[in-house]
């Protein structure tokens, strides 16, 4: 049996070795064709073996993809999803890995970005604070908000005629650039691609219009930068203008496009990418990086006026404020102290107020007893004028006007005492039957009155008698301007004043007749009356315009009477 599980053949006899077989069958082969099976057996023991043949093709991989990328762009296209595949992986993977490896790289790139970022920030900085603080930067900042730039932008166009922000030296022949510099000090962001895209477009300009040869485009502007281009015979020079650029500019242009072609006529034919041969050549640009600014006129008087109205203008706000606000507050606590005052006055209520929109309005309501709310301002310092009231009427409660107001409605006699206490109102001294009465059916239903105490009171016939002589002589019209019979009219209600007069002072009681005339036309009369009654011993006092709240008709004559108390020392006539 064999290793590999075969039946092995009985070997008969006779038969030769293997061994000594293959050797000989060795000898014979090395006889035949010499050493050449060892190299053959050499070629297919590195083809068979993965090891020896990855070893081989690693030491001429490096080559290959030299030579190949040489020749076209295939391998290039062919690598490249494996590597972005394996790149993609990777980031995926372990991302800190390809940190650390950029790391080095992106670091100073954007120290750099930085720099240049912080640079210009500090240089735009310095163009406008100058102008910032005056009447005329003040002025800029108004037209930035209208116009919705920038207050740099508004500020370098006042101040800015124009100014060469970059030159840009390129070979003409290979469009390469040759040197760039800038008027700020800052270097330009990809100055080679600048100087493609200007290889680009002159290009395209003589590939798309029918022009002369060697004639190019000169000028182009983009937003506010110009860029203003000098063709050379071995050099192209640009120059980007920020602002309108001025006519003498062009000329100084040529005159360096010339300087550099005589000066390096050399490295212009021979030039190959390689910068180091134009020494000295930014010497030359630099000239050409002019700029111009306007005048600044001196306005140090004006500046200062300026600064002088500002501030003063700042001092009178404030102290305008400080009065305003002093006064508003002492608006304020008059306005408290009067709304204080109209609260603790009997017979007023406050039920609404308010100081907005610079007037005073009050609402409420008012007792006809109560003291007019205009004069509690007494005192204090509020315009009247300012002030708007309205209150409507009620009776109040408070007890001096409801005492008033049953006084007022039952006319006592000068014989009677009316006290109120605690809604109690008591009736003392001799008074009139039907006026007693007249009390008991009115004082219930008077607001503030709850109880009627009649206990102290005596009625007396005689000053009922004398009530209705007196409503008599009140009813009675003297004298309407119409009558002529003024003696006869007088004489027929004479009888009823002597009886009005004799009855009171027997019920201890003295009477006082006043004439009260109303109209136009009564007032003669009224005193002609007077001195009628005064002849024939009547106690008047005069004659008097009858007041509005007088029971009077328009256009007539009435006599009013009123009963005192004789005194103890007796009575004259007035």
């Amino acid at each position: 049996m064999t290793p590999d599980g075969t039946q092995q053949k009985p070997r008969k006899r006779g038969a030769k070795s293997p061994a000594k077989g293959t050797s000989d069958l060795d000898l014979l082969r090395q006889i035949l064709v010499g050493t050449n099976h060892l190299e053959v057996r050499e070629v297919r023991d590195r083809v068979i073996d993965p090891e020896r043949r990855a070893k081989d093709v690693g030491e001429v991989l490096a080559r290959a993809i030299v030579i190949r990328s040489k020749e076209d762009g295939q391998l290039a296209a062919a690598m490249r999803p494996t590597i972005e595949a394996t790149l993609s992986d990777s980031v995926r993977r372990n991302p800190q890995a390809i940190v650390d490896v950029i790391f080095p790289i992106i670091g100073p790139a954007i120290r750099k970005a930085i720099s240049q970022s912080m640079a210009s920030m500090v240089g735009s900085i310095n163009r406008t604070v100058e102008s910032a603080f005056t009447f005329r930067g003040l002025k800029w900042r108004i037209q930035a908000w209208r116009t919705g730039k920038s207050y740099g932008e508004i500020a370098l166009s006042h101040n800015l005629v124009y100014r060469v922000e970059q030159m840009f030296l390129i070979h003409r022949k290979s469009g390469l650039l040759i040197q760039q510099l800038t008027n700020t000090g800052e270097d330009a962001e990809e100055p080679e691609v600048v100087s493609a895209m200007l290889t680009a477009i002159r290009d395209f300009v003589h590939d798309s219009f029918d022009v002369e040869e060697g004639s190019g485009l000169d000028t182009f502007r983009v937003g506010d930068l110009n860029l203003l281009i000098e063709q050379g015979s071995g050099a192209i020079l640009a120059a980007v203008v920020r602002g309108i650029p001025p006519p003498q500019l062009r000329p100084k242009l040529v005159e360096a496009v010339e300087t550099i072609h005589a000066d390096y006529q050399v490295p212009l034919a021979g030039f190959e990418g390689d910068p180091s041969e134009f020494a000295g050549v930014e010497a030359v640009l630099e000239e050409c990086l002019l700029e111009q600014r306007k005048e600044k006129k001196e306005r140090t008087v004006s500046s200062f006026l300026f600064w002088t109205l500002v501030f003063g203008g700042i001092i009178a706000l404030i102290s305008w404020w400080v009065v305003a606000t002093t006064r508003a507050a002492e608006r304020r606590d008059s306005w408290n102290a009067y709304l204080e005052a109209l609260r603790d006055e009997p017979g007023i209520v406050v039920t609404w107020a308010s100081d907005s929109d610079g007037a005073l309005h009050a609402r409420g309501l008012r007792d006809p007893m109560a003291r007019e709310p205009i004069t509690l301002l007494e005192g204090i310092e509020l315009p009247e004028n300012e002030i708007a009231l309205t209150f409507d009427p009620y009776h109040a409660s408070h007890e001096p006007f409801v005492l008033e107001r049953i006084t007022k409605a039952l006319r006592p006699l000068p014989t009677i005492t009316l006290t109120l206490e605690d809604g109690t109102l008591r009736v003392a001294g001799r008074a009139p039957h039907r006026w007693i009465e007249a009390a008991r059916r009115t004082a219930p239903i008077a607001v503030g009155v709850e109880t009627l105490d009649l206990s102290a009171v005596v009625g007396d016939g005689r000053l009922d008698a004398i009530i209705d002589l007196r409503k008599a002589v009140e009813a009675a019209v003297w004298m309407a301007p119409a009558e002529a019979d003024f003696d006869a009219k007088a004489a027929e209600l004479l009888g009823s004043m002597k009886a009005l007069t004799s009855g009171s002072e027997d019920a201890g009681l003295l009477a006082r007749l006043r004439v009260v005339y109303a109209g136009d036309g009564t007032d003669t009369l009224a005193r002609r009356l007077f001195d009628y009654l005064k002849r024939r011993g009547q106690p008047v006092t005069g004659a008097f315009p009858a007041s509005e709240d007088a029971a009077a008709e328009p256009a007539s004559i009435r006599v009013v009477c009123e009963l005192r108390p004789v005194p103890a020392g007796g009575d004259s006539d007035k």
